[in-house]
């Protein structure tokens, strides 16, 4: 084969080519695609956030003690799924749930501070 020919140069510069195209291409998905399942999660975690602001917590005062607790474990399940779950009073930052470990070890919850952002 001579390396010197105009069809081995043709071929190489395709493939140099096809090879910048395909990671050019590649990085784009990859950055896209985090961009949207980081869209998804965020906002798919407001949702459930103001699912349990809506439904549970604006009636906190007129529902028996462990209310809150026993709804969020029940239909969100934190210590199963691994989601940190914390609800605090907003007047007065008291805290009224709390989640315990996950089976999965995956954080310690006495970690994260009780501030809010």
């Amino acid at each position: 084969m001579n390396t010197r020919s105009i069809r081995f140069r043709m071929g190489v510069w395709y493939a140099g080519l096809l090879t910048v195209l395909l990671i050019l291409f590649g990085g784009f998905i990859y950055f896209a695609l985090e961009k949207f399942l980081e869209s998804n999660l965020s906002d798919t975690l407001a949702k459930d956030a103001e699912t349990i602001g809506e439904s549970w917590i604006r009636d906190v005062n007129q529902s028996p003690a462990g209310y809150v607790a026993a709804e969020i474990e029940e239909h969100f399940a934190p210590s199963i799924t691994g989601r940190f779950v914390r609800v605090t009073r907003e007047a007065d930052g008291i805290v009224l749930y709390s989640s315990s470990a996950p089976e999965s070890g995956a954080f310690d919850p006495k970690q994260h501070s009780s501030k809010t952002v």
